[in-house]
């Protein structure tokens, strides 16, 4: 094993746990979540400030306005002849509309994929039993087609069944259709394909249908602070994402992150660094990465170009972990449309480098799941980065047990996006393991960045030569 430096070392499970027991009291005092809007979220973002201007940081507030779409409610329900009920698990589209108040008293009438109006059958068949639901394949068309051609054969809503056997449910979006719905098009919902198979076997039997969406308009702000000490022209940026899903705390994702932060700014050496190191707290990540968007947005080129390094830290305490590094030169990725900065290779060469002498296994995340979270602006933008993560809806896989231990066939964090995601969801040694590893790219990167900026050197005169 490789030895520590004093700012890994400084690094210990006590203070990671001990933000992370802060972020699950404030959940806990508060729905159980840290939403965005929410009085736990405006408290974690109270936390975070005072803690870093305890650390003498001057912190400045980024403010911009989010809408967050909330769905309080959605229930389906079948009554059967002899008055039993049976409940089924369906999720509203994103984009669609709610059902009415009281929800939807209707009939089921299979439509196949529903792409095109059903030839031969009028509407007045179709509604001759009152009120009817187009139950339709997913596939065909998009989601937005289906509404559209059930709303003309005159269906009150549609649900669309899966044609993945292997997924327990789905989510779907339709395009935006305005607070005012002027199409009227009808709500669609999604369940899984053997809710579908079972739906379709019962006929043109009644249904009790329930999807309520509700959109809140909230204000919200990221946290950003730099180290008075070093190169402001050549700044090293870290970041994670202050905010929880509705469904659930939030302690993985992303309180594992927001307290590497948190302690990595609490034990930095600014006398000892040679370029200024830039902690950033996203908000409004699980909306659709709205914060690091919108603080990207506001800097000029000049700005951008002082930005050196981006390390992401999103997910580093999941339970079923595995030791997962940012794909650095794009050879495990699929395509993103997006080119990859050459000086991402370095920053995993430095990761993998830190695996091993801990005798670690490691493996590579593709960048199409990577630009869906804080780095994906970055990406954008052409500035180098990189990060780690622990794992989130993958399945862990027989030969990832073999490597990091856990269990094959269970998600390597289970608790992704749902209640349990709590303190008793954080595994404190991985977290441990990657919160240093994090400090290992601060140690190196807080000094000359000679490695990222000769390989995006080298890709701007190869540029230049093909132009």
């Amino acid at each position: 094993m490789a030895q520590m430096s004093d700012l890994e070392l400084s690094i210990t499970k006590d203070g990671l746990m001990h933000h992370l027991e802060k972020l699950q009291s404030l959940a806990s005092k508060h729905g159980d979540n840290r939403q965005v809007g929410s009085d736990g979220h405006e408290e974690t973002l109270d936390y975070i400030t005072s803690f870093m201007s305890s650390y003498g940081y001057k912190v400045h507030k980024q403010e911009f306005e989010v809408v967050r779409v909330d769905v309080p409610h959605h229930t389906m329900s079948v009554k059967h002849e002899d008055g039993s009920t049976q409940d089924y698990n369906v999720n509203i589209m994103h984009n669609s509309p709610s059902t009415k108040e009281g929800g939807l008293h209707a009939h089921l009438v299979h439509m196949d994929e529903g792409c095109t109006r059903q030839q031969g059958t009028s509407e007045n068949e179709n509604e001759a039993d009152g009120p009817w639901i187009a139950l339709v394949k997913r596939g065909g068309c998009s989601f937005t087609d289906k509404q559209k051609v059930a709303h003309e054969d005159g269906a009150s809503a549609v649900l669309v069944y899966d044609s993945n056997a292997d997924e327990e449910e789905f989510e779907g979006q339709v395009d935006d259709q305005g607070q005012q719905n002027e199409q009227q098009l009808p709500p669609i919902g999604a369940i899984s394909m053997d809710t579908g198979l079972k739906l379709l076997k019962l006929g043109k039997t009644l249904v009790n249908l329930a999807m309520e969406v509700k959109t809140t308009q909230a204000k919200t702000y990221n946290v950003i602070a730099e180290t008075e000490g070093g190169d402001h022209e050549n700044v090293v940026m870290i970041g994670a994402h202050t905010d929880s899903v509705a469904q659930g705390p939030g302690i993985n994702d992303d309180g594992s992150g927001v307290t590497t932060l948190l302690e990595l700014a609490a034990h930095i050496q600014q006398r000892k660094i040679k370029n200024a190191v830039r902690f950033a707290f996203w908000s409004a990540e699980e909306l659709g990465i709205i914060g690091s968007h919108n603080y990207m947005k506001g800097l000029s080129d000049e700005e951008k170009k002082k930005i050196k390094v981006y390390l992401n830290i999103d997910m580093i305490g999941s339970p079923n972990h595995v030791n997962m590094i940012y794909d650095g030169d794009g050879n495990e990725s699929e395509e993103t449309g997006l080119a990859i900065p050459a000086g991402n290779a370095p920053i995993e060469k430095l990761f993998e480098k830190y695996f091993e002498q801990n005798h670690e296994k490691h493996e590579v995340v593709g960048l199409q799941y990577i630009s869906r979270s804080d780095a994906g602006p970055f990406f954008e933008a052409g500035i180098p980065f990189g990060g780690l993560t622990t794992g989130f809806e993958f399945i862990k896989t027989k030969a990832e047990v073999k490597d990091y231990g856990g269990q094959a066939g269970v998600a390597h964090d289970p608790c992704y996006h749902q209640a349990c995601d709590t303190i008793k969801n954080i595994d404190p040694d991985a977290l441990l393991l990657h919160a240093r590893a994090y400090a290992r790219a601060i140690d190196e990167y807080s000094q000359p960045t000679a490695s990222v900026d000769n390989a995006q050197n080298t890709k701007h005169r190869a540029d230049d030569e093909e132009a």
